[in-house]
């Protein structure tokens, strides 16, 4: 395999991984939601549940500050860049981007992760509680 096949395959996996997390935050959100009691006009979550939704609402937004951080700064600089060629050599000069570029990203990324893994320990750890065993 060549050295940038390599990064091929990361990015397959870091984007598999944002989509899987962003599917197992709106599964936990859903399981959540199965247990929203409501009586006449009044919606009440019991209590156990507040932490876990708490957990999945911020790694959403931590999903969408990743992209939204990623798409800024490779915007930028592309546009910095940019400035720097002569009309038509966009496509013809290689160009790495700065070694700290994504420094960010993948601080978000690992975040993103780690705020979905304590919102699954809480709710799973709710499930069991609820659990009761003959």
């Amino acid at each position: 395999m060549k050295l940038s096949d390599y990064i091929d395959t990361y990015e397959e996996f870091t984007s598999i991984a944002s989509k899987l997390s962003r599917n197992l935050c709106f599964a936990g959100i859903a399981i959540i939601w199965i247990f929203n009691v409501t009586s006449t006009q009044e919606s009440t979550l019991p209590n156990g549940l507040f932490l876990p939704l708490l957990f999945f609402a911020v790694t959403l937004f931590f999903d969408l500050m990743q992209y939204v951080y990623g798409g800024f700064a490779y915007y930028l600089f592309y546009m910095i860049r940019r400035k720097k060629l002569k009309e038509g050599e966009e496509d013809k000069v290689d160009v790495d981007p700065p070694k700290g570029i994504n420094i960010p990203t993948w601080t978000l990324f690992i975040i993103k992760i780690l705020t979905l893994g304590i919102a699954y320990y809480y709710l799973i750890k709710f499930l069991f509680e609820k659990i009761t065993f003959v």
